[in-house]
């Protein structure tokens, strides 16, 4: 996985258990991010994230992609 060192947070729409960016963050430390996805997902990614320590440095945002407007 590439080193990201032009950005300082990043962001993951659909993130369910924060697979991808857990493994983000672990591999660049700089980084802070946040993870949206349907609100009754929160607690499964919370647990993934904290048992990856990530707690701190990722949050999670509730919300529906489809409830979005299109541009």
């Amino acid at each position: 996985m590439a080193t990201l060192t032009c950005t300082r947070t990043g962001s993951d729409a659909g993130a369910a258990q924060a697979t991808c960016s857990t493994q983000v963050l672990l591999q660049n430390p700089h980084l802070t991010g946040s993870g949206m996805d349907l609100p009754e997902v929160a607690p499964i990614f919370e647990e993934f994230v904290d048992s990856h320590g990530l707690t701190p440095r990722v949050r999670f945002v509730p919300g529906s992609l489809s409830s979005l407007p299109c541009p």
